[in-house]
């Protein structure tokens, strides 16, 4: 549940270059989860990491594949979080 969702983002703010995966330009960190629930828990619990940096938000049966597209286009996006296809 929560807990796991916190430790998920702990884990990421814990990484040794933490500082360079928020100054890329590309995606350096992407977290796959089960459901989309799941990985909504799992951005909720990022406050950390949702004040250096965007938390793309990739769901395979939720948002359609070119907004999804565009968005990563258009914004600085080094971590994301989704659900396979």
């Amino acid at each position: 549940g929560t807990r796991k969702a916190t430790a998920v983002a702990d884990v990421i703010t814990r990484l040794p270059d933490v500082n360079s995966i928020y100054k890329s330009n590309k995606c350096k960190c992407l977290v796959i989860c089960s459901s989309a629930v799941r990985a909504v828990e799992v951005i909720k619990k990022m406050e950390v990491v949702k004040k250096k940096c965007t938390v793309g938000k990739l769901f395979a049966k939720h948002i359609k594949l070119n907004e999804q597209i565009q968005f990563l286009k258009s914004k600085h996006v080094p971590v994301a979080v989704g659900t396979p296809a």
